[in-house]
Parts: structure tokens; C-alpha cells; sequence
């Protein structure tokens, strides 16, 4: 997964599975060949915290994401991840400056990642263990681009769509 302010692209091999455009202060993730939407992506920011919404092409709400900031500078980023009527799905946990687990409800670990050094974007890669259908491939991205985006908030940068500033932990 690579990509900036303008974009982001999910790569099987070489092959492009998945984009994500911005449109105003909503992500809209589509099919890579056909450019049909499957997912829209939209954060809020509250009280410290990053909810993002993944709403289907009806627009209506599938998962829900709650970002907590770390409690200092050195706590991992913790995400809870949830169905729309609020029942557990997933949970992710940032480790390090550059790891990440997906875990199910059931405490089975479905993905792990670990991002390159660089500038948010500069790549993600990824390994599925353990596929969920439901949210098979856009989902997945749409996922792992709302922790993109409030890794964005919580560095403070502000020059990505649908993405305000959050103070850091000191």
C-alpha cells in the first residue's frame, strides 16, 4: 500500500487491487480497473480520538473505528474496530514506529504489517493470515488506510483530505 494526499494504492504483487481518491473530506475506495466504488471512508475527531466510518456503496455505515491516542509518547496507537450495530469485529494494535497486528474477535491475528521508513505512504506491507470475507479486499484497505489517516492526525499534519490535527502525548 503506497500513496499521499492525492491517493493511495493497494498492490497484490504487481498487480493494482485497490485505489483510494479523496473527494472532499470523504475517501472514496474503488475497484483499480473498473474505478466502481465499493467503500467511502469518513473521520471524525473528538476528545482526542479518531472515529472513521466505512460505509458500503449504499452509503451506509459496515465497520466503525475508534483510533485512541496514545497516553505518552511511547504507547502504541490501539485501535477498536467494530460491525455497525457496534459488535466487536477487529482490533488493531500499531507496534513500534513501523509494525502493526489486525486481530478478530475471537484473539486470532487476520493481518500483519509493517510500514516503511519515510513519510506516512511511503509503503505498507501487508500479510493476510486469516482472510475476512465481509471485508475482503476493499474493507481491508479501507482499514488500514483510516489507521493511515490517524497516524496522519496524531503527527500533526494537515494537508490530507478529510484530516484535522490532534495533539500529541508528551
Amino acid at each position: 500500500m503506497i500513496g499521499d494526499k492525492d491517493g493511495f494504492h493497494w498492490l497484490a504483487g504487481e498487480t493494482e487491487v485497490a485505489i483510494a481518491v479523496p473527494l472532499d473530506d470523504v475517501w472514496q475506495i474503488r475497484h483499480a480497473s473498473t474505478h466502481t466504488s465499493q467503500f467511502y471512508l469518513i473521520s471524525h475527531h473528538l476528545e482526542g480520538k479518531v472515529s472513521t466510518a466505512l460505509l458500503n456503496r449504499a452509503l451506509q455505515p459496515s465497520t466503525t473505528m475508534v483510533f485512541n491516542l496514545p497516553s505518552s509518547k511511547h504507547a502504541p496507537v490501539f485501535a477498536r474496530i467494530q460491525t455497525a450495530d457496534g459488535r466487536s469485529r477487529m482490533a488493531m494494535k500499531v507496534d513500534g514506529p513501523t509494525g502493526l497486528h489486525l486481530i478478530d474477535s475471537s484473539g486470532d491475528v487476520v493481518l500483519i504489517g509493517s510500514a516503511k521508513n519515510g513519510p506516512i505512504g511511503s509503503g505498507l506491507d501487508v500479510l493476510i493470515v486469516k482472510p475476512i470475507q465481509t471485508l475482503m479486499p476493499y474493507g481491508i484497505f479501507g482499514v488500514l488506510l483510516a489507521m493511515l489517516l490517524a497516524q496522519t492526525a496524531l503527527e500533526g499534519h494537515t494537508n490530507y483530505p478529510g484530516i484535522g490535527t490532534l495533539s500529541k502525548p508528551s
